[in-house]
């Protein structure tokens, strides 16, 4: 109930509500909220209480809603998005990327008669150097596919892995059959495919939290690598703190 009650609230922009004074349409969709949340999760509880009559019985390789996200990805990422940044947040990322792939951690600032027409949101220009002020681990993973000329590809490979990772951990932490229907509900999850499709550092984020899963989920698997899959799971946990540190 707190977590329907939380859902509610904070998936409810309440300021428009607020200008117009509408408060009790403010509650009203916040209840709506709630009693969808309740729904989905009573729905989730009961998927989990239901044997599959055709368990065992076939086989969805976790590769099948890997490709699929990454192929829509990929076409929202090139007729939707048009493989370039359309919020602030996405330029500055850009911008930092490109500023790494070329070996610096700053560019030359452009000229004083220049800078008042290139002001913008995160960028920064101090001592005759110009920079974004964002974390560094999501800038330093796209420096990769800007240095090979596709940038726009590095979201939906991370977005295709961290389906890959999602089956793996539910396999192991519940079974096969709840692992095929955590992958084809992620591979299928209009957020997911969106925030691929785009030059957002959700994705990356995504995808180290499942591969620090992963690794530690694997310590027990042998007797020997169990400290190197910990430090690896502890990497990942450090770069997701380098990249969105309040998740």
């Amino acid at each position: 109930t707190v977590f329907a009650l939380t859902t509610g609230i904070v998936s409810v922009p309440v300021l428009g509500y607020l200008v117009r004074g509408a408060e009790a349409a403010y509650a009203a969709h916040v209840l709506a909220c709630v009693l969808l949340t309740l729904v989905h999760l009573s729905v989730f509880a009961a998927m989990s209480q239901v044997k599959s009559p055709i368990s065992g019985l076939y086989r969805l390789s976790p590769l099948v809603p890997s490709v699929l996200t990454l192929g829509v990805s990929l076409i929202l990422s090139f007729y939707s998005f048009e493989r370039m940044p359309h919020v602030t947040d996405e330029v500055a990322y850009l911008f930092q990327a490109k500023t790494f792939a070329e070996g610096a951690l700053t560019a030359p600032a452009p000229e004083a008669a220049l800078q008042s027409g290139l002001e913008y949101y995160r960028f920064e220009v101090q001592d005759g150097r110009w920079y974004a002020a964002t974390t560094p681990g999501w800038p330093v993973a796209l420096a990769v596919g800007v240095a090979a000329g596709v940038p726009w590809l590095v979201n939906p490979l991370l977005a295709a892995l961290s389906v890959l990772l999602a089956h793996a951990v539910a396999n192991r932490l519940a079974g096969r059959d709840q692992a095929d229907l955590v992958a084809m509900m992620m591979g299928a999850s209009p957020w997911l495919l969106a925030m691929s499709a785009s030059l957002m550092a959700h994705t990356l984020t995504l995808f180290l939290m499942l591969l620090a899963w992963w690794l530690v989920l694997r310590v027990g698997d042998r007797s020997t690598g169990a400290l190197s899959r910990l430090f690896l799971a502890g990497l990942a946990m450090g770069w997701i703190f380098a990249t969105r540190p309040l998740d």
